[in-house]
This record gives C-alpha cells, structure tokens and sequence, in this order.
C-alpha cells in the first residue's frame, strides 16, 4: 500500500499491546546491495510478515476527512522484467466516496464494491531474493485527484498502461533507469531498531522504513495476533507524513497479512483496516 496525502476527519481506535520479543537487538542500516544473481525465485514471495499470493485481492477501509477511502491490492499473475530480474505486479486501486455515511458501506460490503470514485491506480512491482526480503522496483502510479496545474508529469489519455485515461503520472519511477535504485520493503528477519531505504529516485521517490517493535494487535473485529511486525514509514520528500503498519503472521488464517496502517500527519490519526481477503480468478 502506497501512502496517499489527505486531511483526516475520523479515527478508527484500535488497541495496541506491546510484548516482549526475543528479537529487540538494537538494530542499524539495512543497506544489501541488488545483485540479480540473488534472485533465484523471485516470484515466489511468501515473506512471513507479508507474503503475496499470487490471484489474491486485500481489501483495506478507512474514515478521512475525504470520505470514505476503499482500497484493493490485488496479487496478479502478471510479471515485468526490471534491472536484470522477473518482478510480481500488484495493482492497487484506491476508490474515495465522500458520503459520510462509512458504516452503511461497511455493513453492506461486498454488495456493490467498489463504492465512490476512482482516485487513484498503481502498479508496483516486488521481488524476494533468496534470503527473503522483499525487494521494491518501482511504480507506475496514476492519480485522478491532481489537477495539471499542480503536477509535473500529467498525461491527456496517453498512459502506455493504463490508456484514455488523463492523470497525473508523479510518483512513477523504474529501478534501473535514470540512475533510479531498488529498495527493501520487508525484511527477512526484522530486528528493532533496522531501517532501510524503500526506494530511490531523487525528488521524486525516497521513502524509508525502520522496525519499531513487535506488539500484538487487536483488529476492528476483536480478534488478536500476536508478534505483528510494527514499522515507520516516512518520506523526506513529504514532510510530516508518517505511517506506522503492522504485518502479523497470524493474520489471514496464519498465512500472514499488512493488517493495519496507522497514518499520523500532525492531524487525527486515520487507521485502515485490512477487512477482506479473497482469491480472484487471474
């Protein structure tokens, strides 16, 4: 899930029990070097903390001060070939409807979903190298909120991918080409205290993420995972917007999910809330 600028209007209370772990080594920079070579298997991305099964949607819902926020990330059997390896495409889709009636939403899904308008669409593209860390390669990322004035990529239903469609193009970028570099996104074996660049394409992608603690977590349901991975996420690019996400392997039956994220940017907090998972033909 990619992070989305808003103004937040509700706050989605869940509980957040921090617990002992045997993993709480003071940890440092996580910088391996991308080698194509450590890419046996790259598909195969079954991370314990976020693993991505391939034909798998992740349905995620939040309050902001927008509306209603829906958001699918969808685990396709579609590759592209970047710097030298086979990467997995996730399309994610965020759908913004400004009723502010939410629960009505949440009470009727999935009859009628998506609910609102298209915001915004993203490719992004995963690898896990042969130690288990989950490597990020960029995204072709395509927003429908941002007027031309305010974008400096902005394209008029020219898309290569996504066609006869006029959006704003910012935020895309490819691990290899224009000195853009590839990124870790979930390690294999998380230790308090680690971070790591996400991405690198000067001015225009710089996200980092750190390992803040293993806590359990109490969903909007009243369930509990225990040992969830919490981590910071930030973006010296974005002043002020900071997300904290929680991947639980006990999560999605025990196979292991991003279960919430938790967005403080100096306004209310905005929790979304993993709340559907379910196979979809390819």
């Amino acid at each position: 899930m990619k992070k989305r600028q808003r103004n937040t209007r509700f706050s989605m209370p869940v509980m957040l029990v921090l617990c002992a772990s045997g993993n709480v080594m003071a940890g440092g920079l996580f910088a391996p070097e991308f080698f194509p070579g450590d890419f046996s298997t790259p598909l195969t991305i079954n991370n314990q903390y976020w693993p991505l099964p391939v034909n798998t949607a992740y349905v995620y819902f939040s309050e902001t001060a927008d509306g209603c926020e829906w958001d699918e990330v969808d685990v396709t059997n579609q590759i592209r070939f970047i710097d030298g390896i086979n990467t997995r495409i996730v399309l994610d889709r965020v759908w913004l409807d400004e009723s502010e009636n939410c629960a009505d939403q949440l009470n009727v899904y999935p009859s009628g979903f998506p609910y609102g308008n298209l915001a915004e669409i993203t490719q992004d593209y995963h690898a896990q190298d042969d130690s288990g860390n989950i490597w990020y390669l960029g995204e072709h990322t395509l927003d429908m909120t941002i007027a031309p004035a305010e974008c400096e990529t902005y394209v008029y239903g020219t898309d290569a991918i996504f066609p006869a469609l006029n959006v704003c193009l910012d935020g895309s970028f490819i691990a290899g080409e224009n000195d853009a570099l590839a990124g870790i996104v979930m390690m294999a074996s998380p230790s308090k205290g680690d971070f790591y660049q996400q991405e690198f394409d000067q001015e225009n992608a710089e996200d980092w993420g750190k390992v803040l603690n293993f806590v359990t977590v109490e969903d909007s349901a009243g369930g509990q995972y225990a040992n969830c991975l919490e981590t910071k996420e930030w973006s010296p690019l974005e002043h002020g917007a900071i997300e904290h996400k929680y991947y639980c392997p006990e999560a999605d039956g025990g196979r292991g999910a991003l279960l919430q994220v938790k967005e403080a940017s100096g306004g209310p907090t905005v929790w979304t809330n993993l709340i559907d998972v379910h196979a979809f033909a390819p």
